[in-house]
């Protein structure tokens, strides 16, 4: 890679750690252009050149927030076998998104809990459904009944996914991601028979 291409690169990422660091303290839609650019340390110019406007900045954070989330739960090893049930399986998934969740507390506290959550909250829970509709993540409900499509029990599933982790960023005193992916599982369990 060279020099302008890394420069590139990191006047990007600046750019996209400065709207972090002033989401944490207000609003999206309280934050201007020239707050992030100052913040960055760079001149309105220059952010321009790497953006259009802030929406396409914030879109640019999520973006990367949930590709960085599926590459982490999907491409790690899951042990399971024929013998193993499914509700194993699907542990196993939901401990590895907890974990990276509480990893990166922060980043999904400003995220998931901030006015302009509802947006990144859609996303999250499209994602986690096309893992559920596409099969890579198994889930009691998606068994439930062939007269229901699978896109309904899908969204059910991610739905309440997102809103458990929702739920669980905003107490004070969290529990384990393994917990939390037992509770998880128990309440599928539970909703799917």
């Amino acid at each position: 890679m060279n020099t302008s291409a890394v420069l590139h690169n990191s006047t990007k990422q600046a750019i996209q750690q400065a709207l972090f660091t002033l989401l944490k303290e207000k609003d999206f839609a309280k934050i201007s252009v020239a707050e992030i650019a100052k913040q960055a340390y760079i001149n309105r110019g220059t952010f321009y050149l790497h953006y259009k406007d802030k929406d396409m900045l914030f879109q640019a954070v999520k973006s990367n927030v949930l590709k960085d989330l599926e590459h982490f739960v999907l491409h790690t090893k899951i042990e399971f076998s024929l013998d193993s049930p499914k509700r194993y399986e699907l542990l196993q998934y939901i401990v590895k998104l907890f974990a990276y969740v509480a990893e990166r507390v922060d980043i999904f506290k400003v995220l998931l809990l901030n006015g302009s959550s509802i947006t990144f909250s859609n996303e999250l829970g499209g994602l986690i459904k096309q893992w559920f509709v596409y099969g890579q993540w198994p889930h009691p409900l998606m068994l439930l009944r062939k007269d229901i499509p699978e896109h309904y029990l899908a969204t059910m599933a991610a739905t309440s996914l997102v809103s458990c982790l929702v739920e669980w960023l905003s107490t004070e005193h969290r529990e384990t991601p393994e917990k939390m992916a037992n509770f998880y599982v128990e309440m599928a369990a539970c909703n799917s028979h």
